[in-house]
């Protein structure tokens, strides 16, 4: 899926802002919290729209 695709490529720039110092270790967690939040919460709604497909499918 691209949304974990993003969310790993992002990730890894994280750790390597962390690992070059550019980056606070408590920036750096509250940015992966906040990436993992955005990616659970993009997955919940694409769920919601295969169910309704899939739904909208076997009631035609």
């Amino acid at each position: 899926m691209k949304v974990r695709q993003t969310r790993h490529e992002l990730m890894t720039e994280v750790k390597r802002q962390f690992e070059d110092g550019s980056l606070p270790e408590d920036d750096r967690r509250r940015t992966e919290e906040e990436l993992q939040k955005i990616t659970d919460a993009m997955m919940e709604e694409i769920e919601k729209i295969e169910k309704a497909k899939e739904v909208e499918l076997t009631s035609v």
